[in-house]
C-alpha cells in the first residue's frame, strides 16, 4: 500500500467529498480502475469511478434518494450527484459508485449471472479485467495494488488479472479492450494473455456490433494503432472482416512497395511521422479513412500483359466497402458519411491553382478538404519514392487554398453577390431552373469570373436561354488515377468545328474485341438525362462490365453517376428478364468515351 499527497491535489474536490462522506459514515470507499491508472501515467482521467463497502441501500440512505440516480442496482451501482459549496446538488451529472462485489458465472458472455456483495476491496479488484485497471486509492489508505498493476504500468504490459482464459470467457470484448490499451498506451500484451486472446477469439462472434465498433474506434485512433493491428491482424480481421482481403494483395508496379495491407499500415503510421501538413488535421476521421482508403483494391485489381498491377476505379469501390464496414459496426451516419467521402475522394486531383481550390472548397468544405490533404500526405509517403514527386502538386495546392481562404473568395452559393430573390426581382420564374443558374454562376466565379451583381445578372439571363439545350450537358469521365472530370459537350463539338445548331443527335460509339455499342444522349428524357447504350453481344462478356451474358443476347445499359460520382452501368437483358445478375458494375472503359465522341463527328 502506498500513500502520496500529490494525488489529493489532482482528485476533484467533489470526489474527495464523496470519499470523505463514506469514511465518516464508517464505510470504505476508493477511486478505482481507469482513473487510478491514468493518474499513475500522468494522464487526465476521463471518468472518476468509486467503489465502496456500503451496499446500494446504504449509499442511497447516505446521500438521499433525490441526490442519486439508480443506474445499475442489480449490479450494485448508484450514481451520486456532486454538490456545489452551498450544498446544492448539480443535476444530470454524477459519479458512479459501485459496491464491492464478487461476480458469478457469465453465461451470456457479457453480464454476470449473479453478483454477491463483499466487504473486501481485494475481492472486488480480483474480478476486473487487467492488472493496470485493478488498482484503487483513497487518501487515508493510499494505493491498493494486489496484482502488481503499478509494476505492469512501469513495464508497459497489458496483463489479465488471474487466469486470462477465464477473464476472456467472462466477456470476449476484453480481447479488443486489450488491443485498445496496447494501441493507445503503446504497451505490449503479456504472453499468456496474448495466447488466451487467440484461444478465445471465436467467442467474439457473440458480441454485438455496437460494442465491437466502440473498441475498434479506440484501437484505430490510438497512437500505436498500425503496430497493434499488424501484430494482431487475425483478431482485428475478426472484428472487421472486410479488411482481410488486403492482406497478401500484391501491388506489382513502380509506385508501390509491399501489399495493400502493408501500404495501409504505413499510411496510418505516417500520421505521426509526416509533418508537411499540420498534425491537427489528422483527426479521427483521417485515421479511419487511412485504414479504409484502399479496401477496394483487391476487388479492383487487374494485371496487364507485362505483369504490372493496376487498380482502376478503386477509390469508388473502397468507398462502397468502407460504407458497408461502418454500417456493420453501427457508427453514426455523420461519422460514416464523413469517412466514406474521404475514402471515395482520396485520389482527388489537387491542381495548384486558386480555381481548383475554390472548386474543391465548394465540394468538400474547408475542414474536409484539409483532411483530404493530410490523407494525401500520409498515403503518398507510404508509396515508393517513384510516387513522391506527385506530392509536390499537393504542397502547391495547399498554398493556393490558404490564399483563397484569406481572400474570402467565393466558393459557395452564399458567397455570390446575387441570390434567388434577385433573380425573381429581375423576371425569372421561381423553380429548379434558378438553382441550376446560380450553380453555373458560382462555377464561373470560382474559375475567376467577376463576382459583381450586374455582371452576374446579365450572365444569368444568358444562361437561362441555353439551360434546356443539349449543349449544356457534360460527360463525367473517370480517369485511371481514380479522379473525376466533367467535359462539356459544347466544348467537344467546338474543338471539332461543329455548331450545336447543326446537330440533330449526339452519339457514343465504343468498340473493342467483344462488342460494339451505339447510344445517344437524351437531354429531354423525363426519366433520366444521361447516356443510353444498346447493342448486341458478340462474345460472352459485356465489355463495360464483369457480367457474363449469353452470346448474341440483346442488352441495354444506362450510365449514371454512382457512389462517389463514379460512373456505373445498369444492365438490362430483355431476352432473360428473370435471370439474376449484379445490378451495378464499375465502368472503367468510360475513360475512352470522350475520345471516341470526338472521332464520331
Amino acid at each position: 500500500m502506498q500513500k502520496n499527497d500529490f494525488w489529493d491535489e489532482k482528485i476533484p474536490s467533489q470526489v474527495l467529498e464523496i470519499l470523505k462522506k463514506f469514511e465518516n459514515a464508517g464505510h470504505e470507499a476508493y477511486i478505482v480502475g481507469g482513473c487510478v491508472r491514468d493518474m499513475l501515467l500522468g494522464r487526465e482521467p476521463k471518468d472518476w469511478d468509486i467503489c465502496t463497502s456500503a451496499e446500494p441501500k446504504q449509499v442511497i440512505g447516505l446521500f438521499g434518494i433525490k441526490n442519486v440516480y439508480l443506474t445499475g442496482l442489480k449490479h450494485g451501482t448508484v450514481t451520486v450527484l456532486p454538490r456545489f459549496e452551498n450544498n446544492a446538488y448539480i443535476p444530470m451529472t454524477g459519479y458512479e459508485v459501485t459496491t464491492f462485489r464478487v461476480d458469478g458465472g457469465y453465461s451470456d458472455g457479457r453480464h454476470p449471472d449473479s453478483v454477491s456483495f463483499t466487504k473486501s476491496i481485494k475481492e472486488d479488484l480480483a474480478r476486473r479485467d487487467f492488472t493496470i485497471n485493478a488498482m484503487a486509492y483513497n487518501p487515508k489508505t493510499g494505493l491498493i495494488d494486489p496484482f502488481d498493476g503499478q509494476k505492469d504500468l512501469t513495464m508497459k504490459i497489458v496483463k489479465c488479472v488471474g487466469n486470462p482464459v477465464d477473464r476472456f470467457k467472462e466477456d470476449a470484448l476484453r480481447i479488443l479492450r486489450a488491443l485498445r490499451f496496447s494501441s493507445q498506451l503503446g504497451f505490449d500484451i503479456e504472453e499468456n494473455t496474448e495466447y488466451a486472446m487467440y484461444v478465445i477469439r471465436d467467442e467474439m462472434k457473440l458480441l454485438s456490433n455496437e460494442r465491437i465498433g466502440k473498441e475498434v474506434h479506440g484501437i484505430v485512433t490510438g497512437r500505436y494503432a498500425a503496430d497493434v493491428i499488424e501484430k494482431n491482424k487475425t483478431i482485428f480481421f475478426a472484428a472487421m472482416p472486410l479488411l482481410q482481403a488486403m492482406d497478401g494483395c500484391e501491388q506489382n508496379n513502380q509506385y508501390h512497395c509491399g501489399t495493400v495491407f502493408e501500404h495501409t499500415l504505413n499510411a496510418m503510421r505516417n500520421v505521426y511521422t509526416c509533418h508537411e501538413f499540420p498534425d491537427e488535421w489528422a483527426d479521427e476521421y483521417v485515421q479511419f479513412a487511412l485504414l479504409l482508403h484502399d479496401i477496394g483494391k483487391p476487388v479492383s485489381k487487374m494485371t496487364d500483359e507485362l505483369g504490372h498491377d493496376h487498380f482502376y476505379g478503386h477509390p469508388a469501390r473502397s468507398a462502397e466497402l468502407a460504407n458497408s464496414a461502418l454500417i456493420q459496426l453501427r457508427y453514426s451516419n455523420k461519422f460514416r458519411e464523413t469517412i466514406v467521402e474521404l475514402v471515395g475522394n482520396h485520389a482527388v486531383e489537387f491542381t495548384p491553382s486558386k480555381s481548383c481550390a475554390r472548386r474543391l472548397l465548394n465540394k468538400f468544405g474547408e475542414e474536409q478538404l484539409r483532411r483530404l490533404l493530410k490523407i494525401r500526405e500520409c498515403d503518398n509517403r507510404a508509396h515508393s519514392r517513384m510516387a513522391f514527386p506527385r506530392f509536390e502538386k499537393s504542397i502547391g495546392f495547399r498554398k493556393c487554398l490558404e490564399e483563397v481562404i484569406a481572400e474570402k473568395s467565393a466558393f459557395s452559393l452564399k458567397h455570390l453577390t446575387i441570390n434567388g430573390k434577385d433573380l425573381i426581382e429581375n423576371g425569372f420564374e421561381p423553380g429548379p431552373q434558378m438553382g441550376v443558374i446560380l450553380k453555373k454562376l458560382l462555377n464561373e466565379v470560382m474559375e475567376g469570373a467577376p463576382n459583381d451583381k450586374e455582371t452576374l445578372l446579365r450572365r444569368a439571363k444568358s444562361l437561362s436561354e441555353d439551360i434546356d439545350s443539349p449543349a449544356t450537358m457534360s460527360f463525367k469521365v473517370l480517369k485511371k488515377d481514380g479522379s473525376i472530370q466533367s467535359l462539356s459537350i459544347r466544348e467537344v463539338l467546338k474543338q471539332n468545328g461543329i455548331d450545336m445548331e447543326d446537330v440533330s443527335e449526339i452519339g457514343v460509339a465504343i468498340e473493342n474485341e467483344t462488342a460494339q455499342l451505339i447510344g445517344s444522349v437524351c437531354p429531354t428524357n423525363a426519366d433520366y438525362k444521361g447516356v443510353y447504350i444498346s447493342g448486341k453481344i458478340k462474345g460472352k462478356e459485356m465489355p463495360l462490365a464483369d457480367v457474363e451474358l449469353p452470346e448474341d443476347s440483346l442488352f441495354t445499359a444506362r450510365l449514371y453517376p454512382g457512389s462517389g460520382d463514379a460512373p456505373v452501368a445498369v444492365v438490362k437483358t430483355p431476352t432473360e428478364p428473370n435471370e439474376k445478375r449484379k445490378p451495378e458494375v464499375s465502368v472503367d472503359t468510360i475513360t475512352s468515351t470522350v475520345k471516341l465522341i470526338q472521332k464520331k463527328f
